[in-house]
């Protein structure tokens, strides 16, 4: 009888007395951290068109410019101690990236040589660079006379490699300005009453 009186006592509380009269809590439901309203989605669409954007266009850029870093480590490369041959290693390097920058202004090997190829040369580079000056022309008669070259020497050759580099790493290419053939540049490499604006 006593068993029973205990087992009466006891019921569901597993033995504790004080549980006896508590009530179960039910958990609350679970949170949702998804947009609960069409101004949020709208917001996280124009975000994801934004990232998607800037991806792409510094993939773009990334692309367009592959051109600038292979220059840029080939003439690291380049045994800068051989002034006999710096002049035209530099000259070849330099029209390769106009060819490649420029495709927009159909330059001619014609075009890429000379006064006026040290005047468009600094026009890429909104005059950050001075191969229009005395140093540029001795290293375009250095490509042809032996007298020049003769006289082309180390110090000309540092100056020569320090102005190569600040181009390729300067210059402003036909994508980023978006021009169109017969712009600026196209006008100053054409035409001969721009060559010795710096020497007038």
């Amino acid at each position: 009888m006593a068993d029973v009186d205990n087992a009466n006592l006891v019921g569901d509380a597993f033995g504790n007395l004080l549980l006896r009269d508590m009530v179960q809590i039910n958990a609350p439901e679970q949170i949702s951290f998804l947009p609960q309203t069409w101004g949020w989605l709208v917001v996280g669409l124009v975000l994801a068109l934004f990232i998607g954007r800037y991806l792409l266009l510094a993939g773009q850029k990334y692309w367009r410019n592959r051109y600038r870093k292979k220059l840029q480590s080939k003439l690291l490369a380049y045994d800068v101690s051989d002034c006999s041959h710096t002049p035209r290693f530099i000259h070849q390097l330099l029209q390769q990236a106009c060819l490649q920058a420029y495709p927009k202004q159909s330059l001619t090997a014609g075009q890429l040589q000379g006064p006026a190829f040290l005047v468009f040369l600094d026009s890429c580079t909104q005059d950050s660079t001075e191969f229009d000056s005395a140093i540029g022309e001795l290293w375009q008669q250095a490509l042809y006379l032996p007298l020049a070259l003769s006289e082309w020497s180390a110090s000309h050759n540092q100056v020569l490699i320090l102005s190569t580099q600040r181009w390729l790493k300067l210059h402003i290419d036909d994508a980023e300005l978006g021009r169109e053939p017969g712009s600026e540049l196209g006008t100053e490499l054409g035409g001969n009453e721009h060559v010795h604006n710096k020497h007038d």
